[in-house]
């Protein structure tokens, strides 16, 4: 989920700029969540995300996937808390995998917080940081991602394609801080200070991606 919803703007830096990383998640936002049939778990030090994905086998196949039947008639799978068995039919099963991801705390994934929000920065490359908002109201947790807007990027796009160059600094955002198409043209790169950051923020760069609900 967190390198999937990554949005398509990156930054040169850790976000925001110069301000001190939390050595600890804030006790606020320590918790449980849940997502449709997504998971968060948010402890002091990290972030587990637990995803499952439904796979539909013939039951004439179960042995290979590792499924065996009780002697109460029930099906279950011999072994992995992250495996089991959902429904099964006349001749076939779904069995759901619980794909965990789990980020630390570290140099290289950083909080911080900033802005009436807070702000998970995750090391991609040498010189690039995936960024992530993260705000929790009425125990709602929302994620959000910088992104541009399709007619915005598209604008942008046309403008580098007709100068024949790979750094924007004319369109709503890169008026801003000038953006940088990645070598591949996939994504963008910007640097930007805290103030800048406020800035790109109240434009409306960074888009609304998943809300999670806390449980406990």
């Amino acid at each position: 989920f967190f390198a999937s919803c990554e949005g398509d703007v990156r930054f040169t830096t850790d976000q925001p700029g110069g301000q001190p990383a939390l050595k600890t998640v804030p006790s606020e936002l320590i918790g449980d969540y849940v997502n449709n049939d997504d998971s968060l778990y948010i402890r002091a030090t990290e972030m587990t995300l637990v995803r499952p994905s439904r796979q539909t086998i013939p039951l004439k196949d179960s042995a290979k996937v590792g499924m065996t039947k009780t002697k109460d008639g029930r099906y279950i799978m011999r072994a992995g808390a992250q495996r089991y068995v959902e429904n099964v039919s006349a001749d076939s099963a779904v069995i759901v995998n619980r794909n965990a991801d789990v980020y630390h705390l570290g140099k290289d994934t950083l909080l911080k917080d900033f802005n009436g929000c807070y702000w998970l920065s995750m090391k991609s490359g040498e010189n690039e940081w995936k960024i992530m908002q993260i705000t929790l109201h009425k125990k709602k947790l929302g994620i959000a991602v910088p992104s541009l807007p399709k007619d915005e990027r598209s604008k942008m796009n046309k403008r580098l394609d007709e100068a024949k160059c790979s750094v924007d600094s004319a369109g709503v955002f890169s008026c801003v801080t000038p953006f940088t198409r990645s070598s591949d043209q996939s994504y963008f790169i910007v640097s930007a200070t805290p103030d800048q950051l406020k800035n790109l923020d109240r434009r409306g760069l960074f888009r609304p991606v998943a809300t999670f609900d806390k449980v406990k």
